[in-house]
């Protein structure tokens, strides 16, 4: 093939995509599917077309059952639990061309946001579960200021969720306000890191952070509970706040209750053992920030040592 005859294929495949772009911002996957088989008629080893075949029919299966939904709440619902379940399929599938998931994402969250809008009236305007879900969908469509405003109302009227708190986290560093952005991420993996939804995180320091440890080999589950351990280790999670007396509390009765549980399972040792570093972790910071003596942070450095060595000699670098 001449030169001349390569150049005029690959202006007519990148003609094509340029229109498959468009399809998929606009959400007609079958359209979408229909122009990139037409690659494959050009050139059968076109990079990335089988992938973007794939996620195509994907959606093309899956909005059949959304088509059937009525309440605008549950649509919104379905798009979004749909698009997690995407992110294992990607996962598992391989990668698919940057454009192909950009453009499905805009088309997902947009949709799921006009739902979400559509659901709203006098009574859950002030439902913190819609609230997070359109703060969701405004920060995946880049209105990150206005997400903000949504998830700060939900953490006001639900304070102390992990999910609201995380996504709230995830805004503030996408506007990089970091201080606030680490400060919350601190907050909700230690509340509860299993509420944390990773797959909506876009935020570079738990992208990193995240992929860091993956190379660790921790599962879904333990990751989740290794994630504020290391982030403390890693200085990711250093901004800190004062603890008040009840939570002082709190915090150590929950260190009680892990210690027991600690030395009785077997199974969860694998969960039980980060969070507990974790809260030894609150406890040191408190220990620290309140000139606490240095015997009782000692104590504390003598625990993590029993139970994990390795993390020991990382924490007192």
């Amino acid at each position: 093939m001449t030169e001349e005859q390569l150049s005029f294929k690959e202006d007519k495949i990148v003609k094509i995509l340029n229109t498959v772009y468009e399809l998929l911002k606009k959400g007609n996957f079958k359209e979408a599917y229909f122009q990139l088989e037409s690659v494959l008629k050009i050139d059968f080893e076109y990079p990335g077309i089988p992938e973007a075949l794939k996620s195509t029919k994907y959606w093309i299966e899956h909005l059949k059952d959304y088509e059937l939904i009525e309440d605008k709440f549950q649509r919104g619902e379905y798009l979004l639990t749909t698009w997690n379940a995407y992110n294992d399929f990607i996962l598992q599938s391989g990668p698919i061309p940057d454009f192909v998931f950009y453009n499905t994402k805009q088309f997902i969250f947009s949709t799921a946001l006009k739902n979400y809008k559509a659901s709203l009236d006098a009574v859950n305007r002030y439902n913190p579960t819609i609230l997070l879900q359109l703060g969701r969908s405004y920060k995946a469509v880049g209105n990150y200021e206005y997400a903000i405003q949504l998830l700060e109302n939900a953490n006001q009227i639900n304070p102390g969720n992990s999910t609201i708190l995380a996504e709230l986290a995830d805004c503030y560093s996408l506007i990089d306000e970091l201080r606030a952005s680490k400060l919350f991420f601190r907050e909700a993996f230690f509340i509860n890191p299993q509420e944390v939804n990773l797959a909506t995180l876009e935020s570079p320091i738990i992208v990193k952070l995240v992929e860091r440890l993956k190379r660790k080999g921790y599962n879904k589950k333990e990751l989740a509970e290794w994630i504020p351990v290391y982030g403390n280790i890693w200085n990711v999670f250093n901004v800190k706040r004062e603890l008040k007396p009840l939570e002082i509390g709190k915090l150590k009765q929950s260190i009680f209750t892990l210690e027991q549980e600690v030395k009785e399972e077997n199974k969860n040792l694998a969960i039980l053992m980060p969070k507990l570093l974790n809260h030894y972790f609150w406890l040191i910071d408190h220990y620290v920030s309140t000139h606490e003596d240095r015997d009782r942070i000692e104590e504390i450095l003598e625990k993590i040592k029993n139970i994990n060595e390795t993390i020991y000699v990382e924490y007192i670098k």
